[in-house]
């Protein structure tokens, strides 16, 4: 069964909204490396806010390309079906 209009951008909010709970989660983790006096608590603060913001872009590149169209199925969501319809 082919994803519907209204269940296709019903994900591509819930990927928005996590893209931007992951982008504010990178910030506070860039707050955090910015602020610590310890270089290991740094450079793991750093580097879990570089990749909560490449998730970030990910969730967010992924809902615009389901809002322009694509197929949510061929970005990887088929397991996802059945919980939007």
């Amino acid at each position: 069964m082919p994803w519907t209009k209204k269940a296709a951008a019903q994900l591509a909010t819930e990927l928005s909204a996590a893209a931007a709970t992951q982008a504010s989660a990178a910030k506070e983790g860039r707050l955090a490396a910015a602020t610590s006096t310890d270089p290991l608590t740094r450079a793991q603060n750093t580097a879990a806010a570089r990749l909560l913001s490449e998730q970030a872009t990910d969730l967010h590149a992924t809902a615009a390309a389901i809002r322009d169209g694509d197929d949510p199925d061929s970005l990887g969501y088929a397991d996802s079906h059945r919980f939007y319809h």
